[in-house]
């Protein structure tokens, strides 16, 4: 990350807090990126960091399958975080407009192919999106 000069490593994993501790002491800025059952489970038990800028995805992240929003009614992370998991231009207009992220995240939901990105869906995604932060 350094040599790359990247600001930011996302994690997705089993990291331990001590990694967490020892990337910010770097002068990284960190993004956990959990499952929405693993953020549901850290939350109640009072496993996340305030300052934790988070990633939350899918039950099988990587599925290209979206979560029911109503998981996050009762939990919905104070901080900044990024929705991920099964994001599409068809339905992210509706989901960041019930949940409210300061971010989204895309990869299945823009390819033609698996692992073909499509320019068009790529252009409908960001329009989507764009429509939602405006009237938001």
């Amino acid at each position: 990350a350094s040599a790359a000069g990247v600001a930011t490593v996302q994690l997705h994993g089993d990291e331990t807090e001590a990694e967490f501790d020892r990337l910010r002491a770097e002068g990284f800025g960190t993004i956990r990126a959990l499952s929405i059952d693993d953020y549901r489970r850290l939350s109640r038990d009072g496993a996340l960091r305030a300052d934790d800028r988070l990633l939350i995805d899918a039950v099988t992240p990587g599925g290209g399958a979206a979560f029911d929003p109503t998981l996050l009614s009762d939990a919905a992370p104070d901080g900044f975080w990024i929705l991920a998991g099964g994001l599409t231009p068809q339905n992210v207009a509706e989901l960041v407009g019930i949940m409210q992220p300061g971010g989204v995240d895309v990869s299945s939901g823009v390819e033609a192919n698996r692992g073909v990105k499509d320019p068009a869906l790529i252009r409908a995604f960001v329009e989507a999106v764009r429509a939602v932060s405006a009237a938001g």
